[in-house]
């Protein structure tokens, strides 16, 4: 699939949000990139290749796709849906990643950097819900504990999965160990900037 960028005269269309060259609109409003905190987005159908930089998205894609762009002073969220009248449109449904694409692009910088100004400040990034430290250390928000140096790291298309490589013990950890124990972080939110900090952090890279 060709990721398109939008032109002078023609803005990519993501449901009713417009990708302009510049700026995106939405509602008869316009809205900088710099305004953009963070993107969070899904598809029906899942591809593996949906992560990392930008240029390496999935070539195919079917069904419903929807983003929700977090803008920074007010929090508010704007969201970008495909109807069902294109949900088997493969032309509408690759504008409409390419916009997606345009917008991870031209804001990674700044959503990278805020990520670092928290790690700068507490010592820590917060993602998901849990609060990842650069010696490994992951600490979610029911305290429970990980570290990604002894765990084995499981991609799947919108999610992350740490395993840890000791297997607990006692008749809990037998059910645990049974059940594929683990902490699940979904990353729909910010996954181009999230692969990244996790291969400059801790040397995770995924092929």
């Amino acid at each position: 699939m060709e990721i398109r960028k939008p032109s002078e005269t023609t803005p990519l269309k993501m449901g009713k949000v417009s990708v302009h060259i510049n700026k995106f609109s939405f509602d008869k409003k316009d809205y900088l990139f710099d305004d953009i905190k963070q993107i969070y987005f899904k598809s029906k159908r899942d591809y593996w290749n949906l992560v990392g930089v930008p240029n390496k998205y999935a070539q195919q894609f079917g069904g419903h796709m929807l983003s929700v762009i977090e803008l920074k002073k007010s929090s508010q969220e704007i969201t970008a849906k495909t109807s069902t009248l294109i949900e088997h449109d493969s032309m509408k449904l690759a504008e409409f990643y390419s916009g997606y694409v345009y917008l991870c692009t031209h804001t990674f910088t700044a959503r990278y950097n805020s990520y670092m100004h928290e790690i700068n400040s507490f010592g820590y990034f917060k993602y998901a819900g849990a609060c990842f430290y650069p010696d490994g250390n992951i600490v979610t928000s029911k305290n429970a504990k990980y570290n990604i140096f002894e765990s084995k790291i499981i991609r799947s298309p919108f999610e992350l999965t740490i395993r840890p490589l000791k297997k607990p013990l006692g008749l809990l950890g037998k059910v645990k160990a049974l059940l594929g124990h683990g902490l699940i972080i979904p990353t729909h939110t910010d996954q181009d900037v999230i692969y990244t900090l996790l291969e400059k952090l801790y040397k995770i890279k995924f092929k």
